[in-house]
């Protein structure tokens, strides 16, 4: 059984998609000792346990099992009878005021007629043999946030719905379809409006293995146009604008954690394509600029935020809570002045979370909002 270690917001993909990779395959995440706090998470690592036969997790199928996964699947996913008492559940984590803990049997499955659903965390996560609005039946995956979604016929779009679970079935009806509404091109550089309205890279991008060489260029370099600054994705952004562009109701979970490439062709083509509107690698000589460009900003910003400090106080509204949890840093004196400034105001409930957000990201901080 391997171990592998994520940060918090794969520890919150693996919690919230449980049918993506890892159920597609009858491999769940051993959740037995995550705690919850109710919709968020602690921010330290958490070890998450696969039931993996290899180092990889391959991509969602809503293939009909073989015998041999339907195996894997009955044998991680035990049968309960339905309507028994769960052989799990969440209670009060007595070590962290207000937490949650998962305590007992973290996956199971019940029967509906033909239908089989697989629970995760007491969560339905996958359902095997669903009834599809045609009649046939097949695999419906939860696509995060209660969202369900199957394969068309022709193997490669999906189809987002609902599903309902009943005594006797399971069955799927087709909903309202996702749609990306791209950003419009702008004096301001945008690589995602750039490649959002380029017909080759969008092209390009319905090669599977271009587009996995691309999630791994967009979440692991920064970019320039000119000589203004740089662009970066991360990891979450850049597997939600993969799986936007390709237009095939993709989710960003189809690619983080587990999507990317090390194939040097492709990933090259990637780069020219970037290359070819006019997007370059973040250079040495960029990061001194944007270091320089940010010390410049900060007492600007300090100016603003100490004009904002004449407010009135007031209640800090329930947005603050996240910001008691995250420890200030900063790389410098006079940024960490201004956060400690920023949270000030804050708590005080001063400014707004609109504006809150605002004055951070031009403070470039090192953590998160």
């Amino acid at each position: 059984m391997k171990s592998l270690a994520f940060d918090f917001p794969d520890f919150l993909l693996c919690k919230r998609n449980l049918a993506g990779a890892l159920f597609a395959q009858g491999k769940p995440c051993d959740a037995r000792a995550l705690g919850d706090r109710g919709g968020g998470a602690r921010r330290s690592g958490f070890a998450l346990s696969l039931f993996a036969e290899g180092s990889e997790v391959k991509s969602m199928t809503n293939k009909l099992p073989d015998a041999e996964h339907q195996a894997s699947l009955d044998k991680n996913f035990p049968y309960i009878q339905q309507g028994t008492e769960p052989p799990g559940r969440w209670v009060p984590d007595d070590l962290i005021p207000g937490s949650k803990k998962w305590d007992g049997q973290p996956h199971w499955s019940t029967r509906h007629g033909g239908a089989v659903v697989r629970w995760g965390l007491g969560r339905p996560v996958r359902i095997d043999f669903a009834s599809y609005p045609d009649r046939s039946r097949g695999v419906v995956l939860e696509n995060g946030y209660n969202r369900w979604r199957r394969l068309a016929v022709d193997g490669r779009n999906w189809v987002h719905g609902t599903i309902e679970i009943k005594a006797d079935d399971v069955t799927f009806s087709d909903g309202e379809q996702p749609i990306y509404t791209p950003p419009q091109r702008t004096a301001i550089p945008n690589l995602e409006a750039d490649v959002a309205h380029d017909a080759g890279f969008l092209d390009a991008l319905q090669d599977d293995d271009f587009a996995n060489a691309a999630y791994t260029v967009l979440k692991t370099q920064r970019f320039y146009k000119g000589e203004l600054r740089g662009w970066k994705a991360g990891s979450g952004r850049a597997a939600e604008l993969v799986a936007n562009l390709r237009g095939l109701g993709e989710s960003f979970s189809d690619w983080k954690p587990y999507g990317g490439s090390r194939d040097g062709s492709y990933l090259r083509s990637v780069h020219e394509h970037l290359a070819r509107i006019g997007w370059r690698i973040e250079t040495l000589e960029d990061q001194q600029r944007a270091e320089q460009l940010r010390i410049s900003r900060i007492p600007l910003v300090l100016q603003e935020m100490n004009e904002l400090g004449k407010r009135r106080e007031s209640a800090a509204g329930e947005w603050t809570e996240k910001l008691k949890q995250i420890p200030l840093a900063a790389p410098d004196a006079q940024a960490l002045q201004a956060a400690e400034l920023l949270r000030a105001l804050a708590l005080s409930g001063r400014i707004s979370e609109e504006e809150h957000d605002s004055l951070f990201h031009r403070l470039e901080l090192p953590f998160g909002p």
